[in-house]
Protein backbone atom coordinates (compact mmCIF):
# COMPACT_ATOMS: atom_id res chain seq x y z
CA UNK A 1 0.00 0.00 0.00
CA UNK A 2 1.08 3.49 -0.87
CA UNK A 3 1.76 5.79 2.08
CA UNK A 4 -0.70 8.27 0.80
CA UNK A 5 -3.49 5.68 1.17
CA UNK A 6 -2.57 6.51 4.86
CA UNK A 7 -1.97 10.18 4.54
CA UNK A 8 -4.12 12.17 7.00
CA UNK A 9 -4.20 14.87 3.98
CA UNK A 10 -5.46 12.39 1.64
CA UNK A 11 -8.98 14.07 -0.11
CA UNK A 12 -7.79 17.82 0.88
CA UNK A 13 -7.49 20.42 -1.71
CA UNK A 14 -3.74 20.15 -2.61
CA UNK A 15 -3.13 23.45 -3.21
CA UNK A 16 -3.58 23.78 0.29
CA UNK A 17 -0.12 22.76 0.78
CA UNK A 18 1.14 24.89 -1.97
CA UNK A 19 0.91 28.30 -0.72
CA UNK A 20 1.87 31.30 -3.13
CA UNK A 21 5.14 32.57 -2.30
CA UNK A 22 5.11 34.84 0.59
CA UNK A 23 1.98 33.82 1.79
CA UNK A 24 1.79 31.74 5.05
CA UNK A 25 0.94 28.28 5.52
CA UNK A 26 -2.62 27.52 6.76
CA UNK A 27 -2.89 26.17 10.16
CA UNK A 28 -4.86 23.23 8.81
CA UNK A 29 -1.81 21.93 6.84
CA UNK A 30 0.36 22.02 9.84
CA UNK A 31 -2.27 20.56 12.03
CA UNK A 32 -3.23 18.02 9.44
CA UNK A 33 0.72 17.04 8.81
CA UNK A 34 1.51 17.31 12.52
CA UNK A 35 -1.09 14.34 13.13
CA UNK A 36 -0.21 12.37 10.24
CA UNK A 37 0.56 8.42 10.99
CA UNK A 38 3.06 8.78 7.56
CA UNK A 39 4.77 12.61 8.29
CA UNK A 40 8.14 10.88 8.45
CA UNK A 41 7.66 9.40 5.18
CA UNK A 42 6.71 12.39 3.59
CA UNK A 43 9.21 14.14 4.69
CA UNK A 44 11.41 12.14 3.71
CA UNK A 45 10.48 11.84 0.39
CA UNK A 46 10.66 16.00 0.46
CA UNK A 47 13.85 15.53 0.97
CA UNK A 48 14.87 13.09 -0.75
CA UNK A 49 13.40 15.39 -3.83
CA UNK A 50 15.32 18.05 -2.57
CA UNK A 51 11.57 20.21 -3.22
CA UNK A 52 11.80 24.12 -3.29
CA UNK A 53 8.32 24.49 -3.11
CA UNK A 54 5.37 22.52 -1.38
CA UNK A 55 5.04 21.48 2.74
CA UNK A 56 6.18 18.00 2.95
CA UNK A 57 5.76 16.72 6.20
CA UNK A 58 4.94 19.94 7.85
CA UNK A 59 8.67 21.41 6.62
CA UNK A 60 8.33 23.95 4.29
CA UNK A 61 11.25 24.33 1.40
CA UNK A 62 12.98 26.89 3.52
CA UNK A 63 12.75 24.34 6.29
CA UNK A 64 13.99 21.18 4.29
CA UNK A 65 17.20 23.17 3.42
CA UNK A 66 17.88 23.92 6.64
CA UNK A 67 17.74 20.57 7.44
CA UNK A 68 19.81 19.44 4.22
CA UNK A 69 22.27 21.89 4.05
CA UNK A 70 22.49 23.80 7.50
CA UNK A 71 21.14 27.46 5.95
CA UNK A 72 18.66 28.64 3.47
CA UNK A 73 20.39 28.02 0.45
CA UNK A 74 18.00 30.38 -1.43
CA UNK A 75 19.23 33.19 0.29
CA UNK A 76 22.87 32.08 1.24
CA UNK A 77 22.09 32.82 5.13
CA UNK A 78 23.08 30.69 7.78
CA UNK A 79 20.05 29.19 9.95
CA UNK A 80 19.57 30.56 13.34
Amino acid sequence: MNWFEKAACKGMDVNLFFPERGKPVPDIVRETCAGCPVQQERLKYGLSQSLQIGIFGGMSGRQRDTILYGYDKRTERKAV
